[in-house]
């Protein structure tokens, strides 16, 4: 536990105005956002006072710190790419308001990652397909989610995530929209269960012809003890779906995009199926809904692949190997 936090205040007039300012001069809407001069004071004044052997950023927000700490080794916390995600929302977003904002952060964005990656701080992600320098180390977000004795026996397909995050919204309403029907008739007794936080109105009025929104649940595990299938619908998110990770380490075998997939590590068939299109959505979901020895085969492979890669204990070891690179890389 954090035993002496020192908290530094963001108002939100003086952030929304470096946010502005960051387009006349050409940098990361984002960076500016976040570059709160009181925090750099406080950053410095802390550095003087302890004299650290690590200063462990975290994420893209604090990344333009790296320069000002020329004389202590830095770890840069940066999870993911964010570039990426920005440069998609540009072309998909039914928002035009996001689509001008994926315009704008995104070649920004890429602008700043190409100099993190080649700068000397030892920035971790948590995606293979982040590894994009020789200063970057893969150290993978932990999930010891256990797997339940028995598969479920109701045909449940769960979505988990943020319900306020805008590629969980749009994907699921693009399944709701073109893949549910479809799967809802075939299978009469097949119901789609969401869960997460924050459920805005697109989500709440998709209630209904057994479709369910549980909002703001405490333990989401016994959601995935209850389910048959994992779905995550999500094409325009970065890094890796923890959904996807979670689902596999309780046994649910998944049905992903191939990019999300491919994001994690994971080869189809791997303890989830790959599917693009909505027909092909609708297959792989119909596939598994009947087909409980292919269910079970995936939820072994999945199972054995998040407790390879996913649980504490491994995660740790990564993090440990990282710290130990600092040097090399500084």
């Amino acid at each position: 536990p954090v035993v002496d936090a020192v908290t530094v205040r963001n108002p939100r007039l003086g952030s929304a105005w470096r946010a502005v300012r960051s387009v006349g001069e050409g940098g990361s809407l984002q960076t500016g956002y976040a570059d709160v001069p009181e925090f750099r004071r406080e950053l410095q004044r802390l550095v003087r006072q302890w004299s650290p052997d690590v200063v462990h950023l975290n994420v893209f927000r604090t990344a333009h710190l790296v320069p000002e700490l020329t004389d202590t080794r830095v770890v840069l916390d940066l999870d993911e790419f964010r570039s990426a995600y920005y440069s998609t929302l540009a072309t998909t977003s039914t928002s035009m308001g996001w689509r001008a904002v994926g315009h704008l952060e995104g070649p920004r964005m890429a602008r700043a990652e190409a100099d993190i990656s080649s700068s000397r701080a030892c920035v971790l992600v948590s995606s293979p397909a982040d590894l994009l320098g020789s200063n970057t180390v893969l150290v993978r977000s932990p999930c010891d989610f256990e797997p339940s004795d028995d598969e479920a026996r109701d045909p449940i397909l769960l979505f988990v995530g943020r319900l306020h995050y805008r590629p969980n919204v749009e994907g699921i309403r693009w399944f709701c929209a073109d893949c549910w029907p479809a799967i809802a008739a075939q299978h009469p007794h097949a119901i789609l269960r969401i869960v997460g936080e924050s459920p805005p109105r697109a989500i709440r009025r998709l209630v209904g012809g057994r479709i369910e929104v549980v909002p703001n649940v405490s333990d989401i595990r016994p959601y995935y003890r209850q389910a048959m299938i994992a779905i995550v619908p999500v094409s325009a998110g970065t890094g890796v779906q923890m959904k996807l990770v979670q689902a596999l380490a309780s046994g649910v075998p998944a049905v992903s995009f191939p990019r999300a997939l491919g994001r994690a590590g994971l080869r189809s068939g791997q303890g989830a199926l790959s599917a693009d299109g909505a027909s092909e959505w609708v297959l792989r979901l119909s596939e598994l809904l009947g087909d409980a020895n292919l269910r079970s085969r995936l939820a072994t492979a999945g199972t054995a692949w998040a407790q390879a890669h996913h649980r504490s204990d491994q995660v740790r070891e990564s993090l440990l190997e990282a710290y130990a690179r600092v040097d090399v890389v500084a």
